[in-house]
């Protein structure tokens, strides 16, 4: 007898003696440990911690006329705001203006909220201005659904 939550076809241990070897939508125990299917922009547990999935996240740093300029790439989630976090803050440091070139930030998770936060009061308490600038739409749609948009000048 099949048990009630395999498909048709499955053919595991449960269903039929021998190596296990499963049809796409089969619901068994041993199907279900495997992960799902994930999209590029995941950001579950499984995708963050896995190797593969290393957070894609670098900046870098000019000094301009305008102020200081750090560029930054990639997605800005939990594991690159861990990772990169106080190197991003640090970077602002010098010079009475800071721009954050986000053309090439693809993703924001609330943990680089953070970071924009702690960058924006760190910029206020020493007299210094933050500025973003070139945000994708994405990263836009975050920054005004989460209502952070009120709290810095974007260009």
């Amino acid at each position: 007898p099949r048990p009630a939550d395999h498909v048709d076809d499955c053919s595991c241990s449960e269903c039929e003696p021998g190596p296990a070897v499963h049809a796409a939508g089969c619901d068994c125990p041993d199907c279900k440990t495997e992960p799902a299917p994930h999209a590029d922009s995941c950001d579950c547990v499984e995708c963050q911690t896995s190797p593969e999935a290393a957070p894609s996240f670098s900046f870098t740093r000019e000094a301009k006329d305008e102020g200081i300029v750090l560029s930054l790439v990639g997605r800005l989630d939990a594991s690159a705001a861990a990772e990169k976090g106080d190197d991003l803050i640090a970077a602002m440091e010098e010079g009475p203006t800071v721009i954050l070139d986000m053309e090439e930030l693809t993703y924001i998770a609330s943990a680089g909220l953070r970071i924009l936060l702690i960058m924006q009061k760190s910029a206020a308490a020493s007299s210094k201005n933050l500025r973003l600038e070139r945000l994708q739409p994405m990263v836009r749609d975050v920054l005004e659904m989460s209502g952070m948009d009120r709290l810095f000048e974007i260009a």
